[in-house]
């Protein structure tokens, strides 16, 4: 195998390469492992609170047939990070690579990406307005994003989990949905 500077190294010892991911590049395991250790709002929250545990709880507030989506909906974020909302915009390449890499993940998985289910968007806005809620800062700016939206409208409870317990819990809402899970 010929690594390549655009190749990034996996917790399963596989190579994902950014530009031209293959299915066979990664695992569901490497997934939750990076999901689970990246920190939400770009670290910026009062506690730490994974990707990981903000996808189960997505997940949480679906119909059963979109909980694998729903479970999935940020997985690309465990090979190019958590990039915030207001930097993205401006990272146009990010974007082509971020929707790249979406599509391959969803077609592993039996998913369909783009996302067409609203409930998907729905979720994420209502754990969204929970986690500003109970885990930033207060503050008087609006976001319009969440406008018509409280906290209440969110009833699983945030944990704030370890890493550790993010990953099981993933990996165990995975295997409720008919995934296998790797053994790396």
């Amino acid at each position: 195998m010929n690594i390549l500077h655009n190749d990034l190294q996996l917790r399963s010892g596989k190579y994902f390469n950014l530009l031209s991911p293959q299915p066979g590049d990664f695992t569901l395991t490497d997934i939750a492992h990076g999901l689970s250790n990246i920190c939400r709002f770009v670290g910026q929250s009062k506690t730490f609170y994974s990707v990981a545990e903000h996808s189960v709880l997505c997940a949480s507030l679906v119909p059963d047939e979109l909980k694998l989506t729903a479970l999935l909906h940020d997985a690309s974020e465990a090979f190019i990070g958590d990039v915030s909302a207001p930097l993205k915009q401006y990272l146009s390449e990010y974007k082509k690579i971020e929707y790249n890499i979406m599509t391959v993940i969803f077609k592993k998985y039996g998913c369909v990406y783009p996302f067409a289910s609203p409930a998907i968007k729905q979720s994420d806005l209502t754990m969204l307005a929970a986690e500003r809620a109970e885990l930033l800062t207060e503050q008087d700016m609006p976001w319009p994003i969440l406008e018509g939206m409280t906290a209440a409208d969110c009833f699983p409870r945030i944990l704030c989990l370890s890493p550790v317990k993010a990953k099981r819990m993933f990996l165990y809402e995975c295997e409720k949905c008919g995934l296998e899970i790797d053994k790396s």
